[in-house]
């Protein structure tokens, strides 16, 4: 965004993790800058791909690096193959489960990590799906997990004509969970109910065409506007015209340097003064 920042290091932050598929691994590359940059993240939340970073980086505990390290193994063909696995017989999967790399040993990890404590300073995370039933979305968050985090984020992360909507119940009965995105890219909003208490919040759009990021930031306008005491800034990262499921392998290496470019361009923006306090100074 060309405005002038408006939240700060030194304060606690919340941030939300756009849709956006593969291009999520940008997120890594601007969670990265934010951290040097001297932010102490205190909340997280995402949907879509934004909700598996945010399991892994919080829950299971994966460092950025680690979490870098799995995105630029992943290939195309894995998520394809994945999505194929879940077509067939359940007594045929094994067979073929190797074609989809190393998706499987990262979802075993998901089903057994204990979330009651999170990881790298985190107090509170969220994973956003919608449920084709209540025709509303849901939000998992550490507080009260209303089903197993795995299913959450199976759910959060089911991109609508590749995988299925995930059946899975748990507290309030039964639900069918689809990607989160597919009715809100960037739903910051959500961080403004309980039990998140947001002190500031950065939203990272990766957004892969024009309208849809001006969707985005029409409606963190609209925050603004509902909840002007709290500083609201977006990081958008230059993923317009990206991919989303087929891409070249050095796409991948590619998204994690826009990730974090867009978040130091971010955070060097902080230092400046604004233009007209910069212009008193300097007589412009």
């Amino acid at each position: 965004m060309d405005e002038q920042p408006r939240c700060r290091p030194h304060l606690p932050v919340s941030v939300l993790l756009g849709a956006g598929a593969v291009r999520g691994l940008a997120h890594i590359g601007v969670l990265r800058a934010l951290i040097a940059g001297g932010f102490r993240i205190t909340e997280l939340a995402g949907t879509s791909v934004g909700a598996i970073v945010t399991a892994f980086y919080g829950a299971v505990g994966l460092d950025l690096d680690s979490l870098a390290a799995a995105g630029l193994a992943l290939r195309s063909h894995h998520l394809l193959s994945w999505a194929i696995l879940h077509r067939i017989p359940s007594r045929m999967r094994g067979r073929y489960i190797h074609l989809a790399g190393d998706i499987p040993v990262h979802l075993d990890r998901l089903a057994t990590s204990p979330y009651a404590s999170l990881h790298h300073g985190l107090s509170r995370i969220g994973i956003i799906s919608y449920d084709l039933l209540s025709k509303a979305q849901v939000v998992w968050h550490n507080e009260r997990p209303i089903v197993p985090l795995h299913d959450a984020v199976l759910g959060a992360a089911s991109i609508p004509g590749l995988f299925r909507p995930l059946r899975c119940s748990g507290d309030g009965g039964g639900y069918l969970l689809t990607d989160g995105g597919a009715l809100d890219r960037l739903p910051a909003h959500l961080l403004f109910a309980p039990p998140f208490q947001p002190v500031q919040v950065v939203a990272v759009d990766v957004s892969n065409s024009k309208d849809d990021r001006a969707e985005n930031l029409a409606g963190l306008s609209l925050l603004r506007r509902r909840f002007p005491d709290v500083p609201i800034d977006c990081v958008c990262v230059d993923t317009l015209n990206g991919h989303s499921i087929v891409y070249r392998s050095s796409y991948a290496a590619e998204l994690l340097d826009l990730g974090h470019r867009a978040g130091e361009a971010y955070v060097s923006r902080l230092a400046r003064p604004p233009r007209d306090l910069a212009s008193a100074f300097t007589g412009g």
